[in-house]
């Protein structure tokens, strides 16, 4: 048994559920942001549609990636979106984030990583972390925009330098994941001289007006029409700058793994003082 499961916590975002309802029974009238559900019906055809599927008898295991059609439109919508093309092999679908969270940290964390996320944030996830072993770091949003402050981002960086990069070869059947020190640069002087080297086409990502995860009536980019088809200048695109920071990384080992059929093969390369090169079993 994992040892880990002693530093699991409770789902708190229930008890808060739980409270909010037995006030609502005694008249108080209650917003409750802490569980995330919809104060409104799925649309009609969502319900019909998932009714047809029960008439149709297709209910049964999908393949654990996700149904392939599914995938499918999602590239497609990724591709419209931000004209960015993603396999749908690439693609998972879950049933909701934390099972994607938990394989992100599991894949990316040592026991006793320090792992960063907003505060306030949905309480299981400081849980998943703890799970797998590592320690939660949290960053005060912006009260303002409901976003992480990249000044308070900074800062928290400053204290909690360490960070993990992980890179995967498909073909080659190859992993990589490095150790580094992280320095958060943001309207400084590396963060505008790496401005001025970004075409303004490629700028098109920092324009958006608003934040990550704010909601929307309908699909789309977060940017405006004459940004989504490119129709702007250089000095139109400066307006983004104030999106854009640099961080520059040292490394400080590269743990290598080779997957393989017969037998995985790990190595770990130390850059800390003398280099050194250790085999590890996998």
């Amino acid at each position: 048994m994992n040892k880990n499961i002693y530093f699991m916590e409770n789902e708190n975002a229930f008890k808060v559920l739980s409270r909010a309802q037995k006030l609502e029974k005694q008249g108080e009238k209650i917003i409750n942001l802490g569980i995330g559900q919809p104060d409104l019906n799925p649309p009609k055809y969502v319900i019909e549609e998932a009714i047809n599927a029960i008439k149709n008898e297709n209910h049964g295991y999908t393949n654990a990636k996700g149904i392939l059609k599914l995938r499918e439109t999602i590239s497609n919508e990724y591709q419209s979106l931000y004209n960015q093309k993603i396999e749908p092999d690439n693609i998972i679908v879950s049933p909701g984030a934390k099972p994607i969270i938990y394989m992100a940290i599991s894949m990316l964390s040592d026991y006793n990583s320090e792992i960063l996320l907003s505060n306030p944030s949905f309480p299981i996830y400081a849980s998943i972390i703890k799970y797998c072993g590592a320690k939660p770091v949290f960053s005060d949003i912006d009260k303002e925009t409901i976003n992480i402050c990249p000044n308070k981002l900074e800062d928290t960086i400053k204290k909690n330098p360490n960070s993990s990069l992980l890179f995967y070869g498909k073909k080659e059947k190859i992993q990589l994941r490095m150790k580094v020190e992280s320095k958060l640069h943001y309207k400084d002087e590396i963060a505008k001289e790496s401005w001025d080297k970004t075409g303004h086409i490629s700028r098109k990502c920092y324009l958006v007006t608003n934040g990550p995860g704010t909601k929307s009536e309908k699909p789309t980019s977060g940017l405006d029409n004459k940004f989504d088809n490119f129709d702007f200048t250089k000095e139109e695109s400066e307006a983004g700058y104030k999106n854009f920071c640099v961080i520059k990384c040292k490394i400080k080992s590269i743990e290598w793994l080779y997957l393989a059929a017969k037998g995985h093969r790990r190595a770990l390369i130390e850059f800390e003082g003398s280099k050194k090169f250790s085999w590890l079993i996998p």
